[in-house]
């Protein structure tokens, strides 16, 4: 997933204009309850979910300073647990990013 998104993040395969389409559509969802919690407002993040029972995930690219891609999935936990230590585990790379 990650080699994914870094492909279509520098349109890589892709025609360019594709590739800024596809990062539109999924910067644009309903779903900010992981990722985008855990960075401050405004910051962009393009991601896609993925909930099937007892797993949880979360992938997309963080547009900080130097933008990163983050995948984090997580198995046999509480959905409302895993959203909350999504954002937290944000905060911390966004932190590492940020020196």
């Amino acid at each position: 997933v990650s080699i994914l998104l870094r492909s279509v993040f520098f349109g890589e395969y892709i025609k360019r204009e594709s590739a800024q389409e596809i990062l539109s559509f999924i910067t644009d969802t309903q779903f900010d309850d992981r990722m985008p919690k855990g960075v401050p407002e405004g910051v962009r993040v393009a991601h896609k979910i993925g909930n099937e029972v007892g797993v949880v995930s979360d992938a997309g690219i963080i547009y900080a300073p130097k933008p990163f891609v983050l995948v984090i999935a997580n198995r046999g936990v509480n959905e409302e647990d895993a959203k909350e230590n999504f954002s937290e585990l944000v905060k911390i790379f966004w932190k590492a990013e940020e020196n």
